[in-house]
């Protein structure tokens, strides 16, 4: 969607914006961004496509590193480059339906383009990025504020586009992976239809994106709608006539390394926990929940009673700062007790579940 790759830019604010079903970046960041807020907005199945880190394929447009940039994304600059490192993340709403969890794992099976690696791409932020963020001392003006993790909002007409959409959304981002690939994205319209409008927006966009969760309603900056305001007409009116001042709180936001998001902090877990998966038995999905007391890489596997691998649910760097949940779905599998086990650097916990058909 936007594409600053090194480049730096003077200053970037991303505000009350609504992103749904988005197979690329939402932002292809290369890590050299100063002033940088983003604010407010909606995030729902963005930034969906799997990472596969060879730079022959991507030139000018990996990481330095070669990690998967997630919506934000920094990186230590060289001596020679002298400008404060500023990021405010704060007030947004990031979901992704768990139909998209397995990308990255069946591609990597497939060994598409020969890699047998690929990188989940659904992420706040990469392993690197967050411990900048977490090091205060060097880096004060980085700041994660309360966001809105694994909500979806409830809204009022969203059509196909968390159904049926998601499926599509799914094949074309397994599709388009491979370089050798041709796959299309069908069109999402239905006003401006056919090859001659790519170039215009579909408007009006027939969907109604507003919603009436309570917390939402009232959980941006100056206690406003998260997301685009155009689906809230009144809210909107009322927005606009203090936006400079909204603006303002922003810029002192980020130059102060503080907040500006009038909610209750979400209690980060004090212990690793593992819950027993629901429902249990099942037949053929059940919800695994587990949330962990530090931010790290986290793996979730499923294995048979010979102790086979059967699924890897989890694999790739997640917060603390809220409950994880993840479906598995087991309607290829016979019915039988099969396990499942949470690995992190400092915890390991494995717990039985019964698939009765």
């Amino acid at each position: 969607m936007y594409k600053f790759r090194q480049y730096r830019f003077n200053r970037v604010m991303i505000n009350h914006s609504t992103f749904i079903n988005i197979s690329g970046y939402v932002f292809l960041d290369l890590g050299y961004q100063g002033d940088f807020s983003t604010t407010n907005n909606i995030f729902v199945n963005s930034n969906v496509q799997a990472y596969h880190g060879v730079p022959e394929i991507d030139a000018g447009e990996q990481d330095p590193d070669g990690l998967p940039m997630g919506l934000v994304n920094v990186i230590e600059l060289p001596d020679s480059v002298d400008y404060p490192r500023k990021y405010l993340f704060e007030g947004n709403v990031v979901y992704w339906d768990d139909r998209l969890s397995d990308i990255a794992s069946t591609l990597s099976a497939d060994e598409v383009n020969g890699i047998s690696d690929w990188k989940d791409q659904q992420i706040v932020m990469n392993e690197r990025t967050q411990q900048m963020f977490d090091n205060d001392a060097e880096y004060p003006y980085l700041t994660l504020g309360t966001n809105y993790m694994d909500v979806l909002p409830n809204f009022t007409d969203p059509a196909d586009l968390l159904t049926d959409q998601v499926d599509a959304l799914k094949e074309y981002s397994i599709a388009s992976a491979d370089t050798a690939g041709t796959a299309v994205m069908d069109a999402w319209r239905l006003v401006n239809v056919g090859e001659d409008y790519y170039i215009y927006p579909d408007w009006p966009i027939p969907v109604d994106l507003s919603y009436d969760d309570t917390n939402l309603l009232s959980g941006a900056t100056g206690g406003f709608p998260v997301g685009d305001l155009n689906w809230f007409p009144d809210e909107k009116a009322a927005w606009n006539a203090q936006r400079s001042a909204e603006y303002a709180a922003i810029h002192e936001a980020l130059n102060s390394g503080t907040t500006t998001v009038g909610v209750e902090e979400m209690n980060v877990p004090e212990a690793f926990d593992l819950q027993q998966n629901y429902p249990n038995p099942f037949n053929p999905t059940t919800e695994i929940k587990y949330s962990i007391p530090t931010s790290g890489n986290v793996t979730l596997t499923v294995y048979n009673t010979l102790g086979q691998e059967i699924a890897t649910l989890v694999d790739g760097y997640k917060t603390a700062n809220h409950m994880h949940k993840v479906t598995f779905n087991a309607s290829n599998l016979t019915s039988g007790v099969y396990f499942y086990s949470l690995q992190t650097e400092d915890f390991s916990q494995t717990k039985k579940m019964l698939l009765v058909k």
